[in-house]
């Protein structure tokens, strides 16, 4: 039987039906590279490239004047105790800072 398939790190995917050979069935491969990528699929991305990718991505809030503003609202909200801020699907966790029966001292944790 002969199929194609993807190599992802130590595992092959196969992107053809192989129902004949039951799972957990040990076996032996030739591997052969194919000439072209199946459609769809994209070659990985070389070192020099990934970091490339990262560089533009982290040069996005590059030379931002309102980004201070942005992080100390985010801040505000994050140590915010008004319950208004809770959401519904979240379970309601115990902020020290908002617990008003005791001194808080926030070099303990």
């Amino acid at each position: 039987m002969k199929v194609k398939g993807i190599k992802w790190g130590q595992t092959i995917e196969l992107l053809e039906q192989a129902d004949a050979i039951p799972d957990g069935t040990e076996m032996s491969v030739e591997l052969n590279i194919a000439e072209s990528l199946p459609d769809g699929v994209k070659p990985p991305l070389s070192d020099t490239e990934k970091l490339d990718k990262l560089n533009r991505l982290f040069g996005t809030w590059k030379d931002q004047p309102d980004l201070p503003e942005i992080f100390a609202e985010i801040d505000r909200e994050r140590h915010s105790c008004n319950v208004n801020n809770f959401v519904a699907e979240k379970p309601l966790q115990s902020n020290p800072a908002c617990d008003r029966s005791r001194p808080h001292n926030p070099h303990k944790s």
